[in-house]
């Protein structure tokens, strides 16, 4: 009885320290990263507890479970991107001015690890990060500038020093086009700014004819999304309308195409492409929130879904969106609602079918799934 006793509470004691450790260990501030696997992770933007939150994804539902938060250094954050590999994350915060930066630990339950010399200044009231996809750079749209960092190790994630780019307006988002040889920038009234990156540098120089307005996009451009052969992109303009560009990805050359296709649904807050089928997803609000859907057609234009948009799922004040790269599964951040909304995608029609909402921070903004 004492030997059987003896090792009940030994059991015990080795499952409460692995327990333990478990909880302690996902999000750390110094050492750890790297590592590899194919589970996926999602990062959401807590903009009202200046944290970023991790889940794990499940990839049969695309439920998202919580594994802990971190704090970003600063305060407010609003964007959160990640390079294709899936072991970098950066986020900016709007109050402070600053971008902070992580590693992403791909074999444990995605732990954050903050990287050396974050954060850093990026000018006034900073609202969006784009890292390019290799890894290379990132662009961060503040007040007036662009701030674009060269990446010096893809292990560490630290930053060179960024080239600032002056701009005519005040940006509203940035983009980096699939092949990471342009930046597009929403600059409201002012247009869809246009730029070509030096990629040792990250200096950015506007293409011939940047910023492009579109006649059907009387109130400009907030929002971008680009299709990924490259060959079309696609503005919101806050209002009631989502236009379509074709462009020439050898000269940076964006020429207005003929059909907007966008009923009055809201205003669009934001806008991504599903990228592993042809369709675009709008988030609408904040009066009557809902997301709306679209095929892309072969030659750029936008067909609106039958059953579009989808009210379900509990939208409270959307603010951002991300399709899993899977395809099968859409996000949006509820801002009023402190969670997450899942959607399941028709991959055969692009329709969207509630599947619940999962809790998160206070005042969600920015998220992030990993590949």
């Amino acid at each position: 009885m004492k030997l059987r006793s003896l090792c009940l509470a030994l059991l015990t004691a080795l499952l409460l320290g692995l327990f333990v450790a478990g909880c302690n260990g996902f999000f750390t501030s110094s050492n750890g990263g790297g590592g590899s696997s194919s589970a996926k992770f999602a990062y959401v933007a807590n903009s009202g507890d200046d944290k970023i939150q991790g889940y794990t994804v499940n990839t049969s539902n695309g439920v998202l479970t919580s594994q802990g938060t971190i704090a970003t250094g600063g305060t407010k954050p609003v964007s959160v991107d990640i390079d294709d590999a899936g072991t970098l994350l950066y986020a900016v915060d709007n109050t402070s001015g600053d971008l902070a930066g992580f590693t992403i630990n791909r074999s444990s339950s995605g732990a954050l690890t903050a990287i050396a010399g974050t954060p850093v200044t990026v000018g006034t009231a900073p609202v969006r990060v784009a890292v390019d996809p290799g890894a290379r750079f990132l662009f961060v749209a503040s007040t007036g500038a662009i701030y674009g960092f060269p990446i010096t190790s893809t292990s560490t994630g630290a930053l060179g020093t960024p080239a600032v780019t002056s701009l005519p307006a005040d940006p509203t988002s940035v983009l980096i086009d699939p092949s990471g040889n342009y930046v597009f920038v929403p600059m409201g009234a002012t247009g869809l700014g246009v730029y070509k990156i030096t990629t040792s540098t990250a200096a950015l120089t506007a293409v011939t004819g940047s910023p492009f307005t579109h006649t059907a996009c009387s109130a400009g451009a907030t929002d971008v999304a680009i299709e990924p052969t490259d060959h079309f992109v696609y503005v919101s303009d806050g209002t009631a309308s989502v236009c379509a560009f074709s462009f020439t990805s050898s000269s940076g050359a964006m020429t207005q195409l003929g059909s907007v296709a966008y009923p009055t649904h809201g205003a669009p807050v934001a806008i991504t492409i599903n990228p592993k089928y042809t369709y675009l997803y709008a988030i609408n609000g904040p009066t009557t929130p809902s997301v709306a859907a679209f095929t892309v057609n072969n030659d750029g234009t936008l067909t609106e879904q039958t059953d579009s948009p989808f009210s379900g799922g509990a939208l409270n004040q959307p603010s951002a969106l991300a399709v899993d790269p899977s395809g099968v599964f859409v996000y949006v951040s509820n801002q009023g609602g402190n969670n997450i909304s899942l959607y399941s995608v028709n991959t055969t029609t692009g329709a969207l079918t509630a599947q619940g909402t999962m809790a998160a921070g206070t005042a969600p903004k920015g998220l992030v799934i990993t590949k």
